[in-house]
């Protein structure tokens, strides 16, 4: 389901307690940039789109904290959104999960950004 976009400030002004959560995660992002610096892999947070009625606020606030901490932010939304205005069906129906096709597009934009994952071998189980 499509939603028009949040009014400017909300969720986050009628739920300050939302602000609250950001900051923890905010702190755990942090936590894990230290984590990457010390055993030398690469963090980035990948904002993936849900089709739910405030993925632009949150989205806008995760990059925000991303920047504010130096950590690499990308946001899906626009790759979602051109590759459904092309007639793939990225979603599972009712649902903000991807199908296998979601998979596949977001799968291949991060090879498009991190190309070092396409040459990795893959984990044995």
């Amino acid at each position: 389901a499509r939603f028009s976009p949040a009014p400017p400030g909300e969720p986050f002004l009628s739920r300050p307690d939302l602000n609250l959560a950001l900051e923890f995660q905010a702190k755990a992002f942090r936590r894990l940039r230290l984590l990457a610096e010390r055993d030398g892999f690469q963090l980035a947070v990948i904002y993936l789109f849900t089709e739910q009625k405030y993925d632009d606020s949150f989205s806008e606030r995760f990059g925000e904290l991303c920047r504010r901490d130096g950590i690499a932010y990308h946001d899906f939304r626009a790759l979602c959104e051109r590759e459904e205005a092309a007639g793939h069906k990225l979603f599972l129906p009712r649902d903000g999960h991807f199908n296998d096709e979601g998979a596949r597009v977001t799968t291949k934009e991060l090879i498009r950004l991190y190309p070092e994952l396409a040459t990795k071998p893959a984990a044995k189980p």
